[in-house]
């Protein structure tokens, strides 16, 4: 399974995007691992541990 097509990401080097409040799959994340900020989300009922990825330009460059 290839991750960046499962999430039909664009490059980040041609196109700026940014995902806001996009819940994704741990092994989803795992190929932006260096480009996305995690924090643990509780807001949501029934779920033990929700991960939120923020992707923003600041981290463009690093992919």
């Amino acid at each position: 399974m290839n991750n960046r097509e499962e999430l039909k990401l664009p490059n980040a080097r041609n196109i700026e995007y940014v995902l806001e409040s996009s819940y994704v799959s741990l092994a989803s994340i795992s190929c932006l691992s260096t480009a996305v900020e995690l924090r643990n989300d509780t807001t949501l009922p029934n779920s033990d541990v929700n991960l939120q990825a923020n992707l923003t330009p600041q981290y463009h460059n690093k992919l």
